[in-house]
């Protein structure tokens, strides 16, 4: 049997792998930043052991008003914890409009991986 490569855990966490192990894992480097980017985006800064300039600062947005300006904060904080924290990751777009009546809001990122001379663009859209 060949063994497969593995990239690390996927996020959000599931018990039910197809591989029988404890937790599913990424096959591919693609599916890989896509968990890691949605790791950073749901982890407060200093919550991590050991590391503590991972995650982000979002949670500091949370009673903010919801217009332009505090979009344009949550962009540009995205794009900053994803280009400090993962280096094989290139920002296409990000997008982040209200969705809900005003009640919150949605991030659209859109990012290119390359892996093995191949580009892989895939976005993500997430309630923040």
């Amino acid at each position: 049997m060949a063994k497969s490569k593995r990239y690390g855990i996927k996020f959000p966490f599931n018990v039910l792998s197809p591989e029988k192990t404890m937790v599913d894992l990424n096959t591919n480097k693609s599916d890989s930043v896509r968990s890691q980017i949605m790791h950073l985006i749901f982890t407060p800064v200093g919550q991590r052991l050991r590391k503590p300039t991972f995650g982000s600062k979002l949670i500091q947005y949370i009673f903010e008003p919801n217009d332009d300006s505090t979009w344009s904060d949550v962009v540009s904080e995205i794009k900053s914890m994803i280009s400090s924290n993962i280096p094989n990751c290139t920002l296409n777009d990000i997008n982040v409009y209200e969705a809900d009546e005003g009640r919150s809001l949605v991030a659209s990122i859109d990012y290119t991986v390359t892996e093995n001379g191949v580009a892989t663009t895939s976005k993500i859209m997430t309630n923040l």
